[in-house]
């Protein structure tokens, strides 16, 4: 099956978003002189996540600025549907910060969406209709959080933003997530409990609310940007915040394994997938670095981007390649293919691959880093 990548770019809004924007898919095995995408999903205001189904890569789904959860399916029968979003109904109010698939067995098409205005909603996907239905949802409170964020003004309850959500890849009920004023909590969809009814400009509707949250951890100073589980380590996930760190945790203890001071706000962190020590740190001014639990907290190797002003804004490896690693930075240009560093034992070697971008995109920028396998083991009692 192809594999499939895309971009989406949000700049700061202050204002009701109309921008012309979208998703843009790439596949990540076309030759490096092509700088055309596979296909751009247009919409109406800015996308700021975005994420493929775990089994079917045809449909992908999006959450944008407006609190939309959107979704497409590039290769249904009706054209016309394929490039058009079906929009779901009860939506998010506030920005759309992170879409995650969950599932198992007994429920094996669920998606989580998250958003700053303090809900998780849990949607549960229809093959035979195509599209997805909200069917539980999660607030977060400060009194749940303990943040000590003073409430919205008007209002006596404080709602707590949430900025990143992550899945454990081992208990399909379980996931980590971080928040506005630097929260780092661990979520349970079987063990959420439910709370007192709250009036407020969420609910059109009369709804069931739960909080989620099992378990905090020592917080960022400043927001919490992101948060990725491990894909070898139950228990293990790292979070990355404005206070230039990236800590990394056990979900049986509260305090960080691990902390790493970078020079910048640090915007993504992503664990290999393929290399159970290292993981890669996105900087807000674009620049990338990888680090080696098992070394030193000084990065293995740095990637600095060509040209200046850039922002970095997303980080992906690719599932069915795993020595690829995607980067995104913006706004205005969309270099695709940018291929740093291709990581040997030592960490030594650089290739570089530059693809023009296109004149006045408001695409992120888009970078290819080959990431090739030192000589790694999978010893579990390194990070236990």
């Amino acid at each position: 099956m192809t594999s499939r990548q895309s971009t989406c770019g949000v700049a700061n809004h202050e204002e009701w978003c109309t921008h012309e924007a979208g998703v843009r898919l790439w596949n990540p095995h076309r030759s490096s002189d092509s700088d055309q995408a596979g296909k751009f999903l247009s919409t109406d205001t800015c996308v700021t996540s975005v994420a493929f189904h775990p089994q079917r890569p045809s449909v992908v789904v999006a959450g944008t600025v407006h609190g939309d959860v959107l979704m497409w399916d590039v290769e249904a029968a009706n054209e016309q549907w394929a490039s058009s979003p079906v929009v779901m109904h009860d939506n998010h109010q506030d920005m759309v910060k992170g879409v995650e698939w969950i599932g198992d067995a007994q429920e094996p098409h669920c998606l989580l969406s998250c958003a700053l205005d303090g809900l998780i909603i849990q949607w549960r996907h229809d093959a035979r209709k195509n599209q997805l239905e909200a069917s539980s949802y999660f607030l977060l409170l400060a009194e749940n959080v303990r943040l000590h964020k003073k409430p919205i003004s008007g209002t006596t309850t404080a709602y707590i933003g949430v900025t990143s959500l992550a899945k454990n890849h081992f208990d399909h009920s379980v996931f980590v997530m971080g928040t506005e004023g630097g929260g780092v909590l661990q979520g349970s969809l079987s063990l959420s409990k439910p709370i007192a009814p709250v009036v407020d400009s969420h609910a059109s509707v009369e709804r069931t609310y739960s909080c989620p949250v099992v378990a905090r951890f020592p917080p960022h100073r400043g927001h919490t940007l992101d948060i990725h589980s491990s894909p070898f380590e139950r228990n293990v996930f790292a979070s990355a915040g404005i206070d230039r760190e990236v800590k990394v945790f056990s979900l049986l203890q509260t305090e960080a394994v691990l902390s790493v001071r970078l020079p910048e706000p640090v915007s993504r962190v992503r664990w290999s997938p393929s290399q159970p020590t290292l993981f890669a740190a996105l900087q807000g001014d674009g620049r990338l670095a990888f680090y080696d639990l098992r070394r030193t907290t000084a990065p293995v190797a740095e990637f600095a981007p060509d040209g200046h002003n850039a922002t970095g804004t997303s980080l992906e490896f690719c599932t069915r390649s795993r020595d690829l690693l995607f980067a995104g930075r913006g706004p205005g240009t969309a270099q695709r293919d940018l291929r740093t560093p291709r990581l040997s034992a030592d960490y030594t070697s650089l290739r570089f691959d530059f693809v023009p971008s296109r004149k006045g995109s408001e695409q992120c920028a888009f970078h290819r880093v080959d990431v090739f396998g030192g000589n790694y083991t999978r010893d579990r009692s390194k990070l236990t």
